[in-house]
């Protein structure tokens, strides 16, 4: 199950060239440096989430 003692971090990367926005605990930081990215690069249309999530498993009793 999910471990809510560590956040959920979001960081968005752009497919064409590599590069990776800030990582951050607000999903709407990703959408604005894709946006950014967008416009210094026009040509750079496809972008990537990727999402950091703990997870904590208990060994069964």
């Amino acid at each position: 199950m999910p471990d809510d003692s560590e956040a959920t971090l979001f960081v968005m990367e752009c497919v064409t060239c590599g590069f990776f926005g800030p990582k951050g605990q607000d999903v709407a930081d990703g959408a604005e440096w894709a946006g950014q990215h967008l416009a210094l690069h026009p040509a750079h249309l496809a972008y990537r989430e990727h999402i950091t999530r703990a997870y904590r498993f208990e060994a069964a009793t």
